[in-house]
């Protein structure tokens, strides 16, 4: 958020001081001042109203930030646990792969190769429970993640 413009600031300030001036040129005892003074009484409660809709809007402001800045920041989470699985999965399918075919192939390869398969699907599965639990995926990414 910009802070005020200082024309403002100098503008507002140059108001209450011509005020003043005004006062003491147009008021000629401190009763008919006093009176003068008392009109701007509700002036003063406006301004006082206007400061608190400011400051809460402020607030409101900074509040909205910072559940978009949590948000991102799950997000961000999740998008990097998804990768780690991804890096990781392709660098256990890539030594299975260069491990299997140095062999012939038969019965307790593939065995072994099943084995090593539900392996990974069930660390996928360790994975989606773990960012599910802490609720870092929204639905869509969820649904997305299911395909894994």
């Amino acid at each position: 958020m910009n802070p005020l413009p200082k024309g403002l600031v100098f503008g507002v300030v140059g108001l209450w001081i011509g005020s003043a001036v005004l006062q003491l040129l147009l008021a000629d005892s401190q009763a008919t001042r006093g009176q003068i003074g008392d009109m701007f009484g509700a002036v003063n409660a406006l301004f006082s109203g206007l400061a608190f809709v400011a400051i809460y809007a402020s607030l409101r402001a900074q509040h909205q930030e910072s559940v978009e800045q949590q948000r991102q920041f799950a997000k961000q989470t999740a998008l990097a646990a998804l990768t780690a699985y991804a890096e990781i999965t392709k660098s256990m399918w890539l030594q299975n792969v260069d491990q299997f075919r140095s062999v012939p192939a038969n019965a307790n390869n593939l065995e072994a190769m099943e084995k090593r398969y539900a392996e990974m699907m069930e660390a996928r599965d360790a994975l989606k429970r773990i960012l599910d639990r802490g609720d870092l995926l929204s639905p869509s990414t969820s649904a997305r993640s299911t395909s894994l």
